[in-house]
């Protein structure tokens, strides 16, 4: 019984709240430069198994936390009901290496309106920032840029879902990337003021 004690304090410690952070920028960063440039996946594949193993972090984090708190007091709480909704909509991502080969071989049409739904996947998982930037913590600090980067990656995704005029989607392309470096910038920023002020 104390082994098995141990082994679950083990599994704890790995979903502690700084590690869970660590893991959703990871994910939001790798998110946004393949949105950006989704180029940059064929160029550097270990993005996309980085990728990967985030969305297996958020399945063994859900997991644990249902088998700690019990299926009904996990539910209670509308931020896990969030979590388990990202987690459930993110496993087809785990299938997404086959997805352009089943597309190919068997022509399927549906296959191809999966690549949206994926990436709909990945991008409500962005939104788990809002969950820890949105209370008192440490990201409570430097909510705005969260909320600006948040915005901007909404819109632009909102905005790719409708046909628009080739000038407008021009400037959309140009500005995307500019605006999201400067949210980040001021991200960066914010985070040494923050620690220049702890010293």
């Amino acid at each position: 019984m104390t082994q098995k004690r141990q082994v679950f304090k083990i599994f704890e410690s790995l979903i502690k709240e700084q590690l869970v952070l660590f893991v959703i920028f990871l994910n939001a960063v790798i998110f946004i430069i393949l949105d950006v440039n989704p180029e940059v996946g064929d160029s550097y594949p270990w993005l996309n198994y980085v990728d990967l193993v985030c969305i297996v972090y958020f399945i063994f984090e859900a997991l644990l936390k249902v088998y700690k708190m019990g299926l009904r007091s996990y539910f209670k709480d509308n931020w896990n009901k969030f979590d388990a909704l990202i987690v459930l909509s993110s496993i087809p991502i785990l299938l997404e290496p086959l997805v352009p080969s089943l597309a190919n071989n068997l022509a399927w049409t549906p296959v191809l309106r999966m690549t949206r739904l994926l990436r709909l996947a990945k991008f409500l998982r962005l939104g788990r920032l809002v969950r820890y930037a949105g209370k008192n913590g440490p990201l409570s600090k430097i909510r705005f840029p969260i909320y600006l980067i948040l915005f901007i990656v909404t819109a632009n995704f909102l905005l790719s879902l409708i046909t628009l005029p080739p000038n407008i989607d021009n400037v959309i392309s140009l500005t995307y990337a500019p605006l999201l470096i400067l949210s980040s910038t001021a991200i960066r920023s914010l985070f040494r003021s923050i620690s220049c002020k702890r010293i």
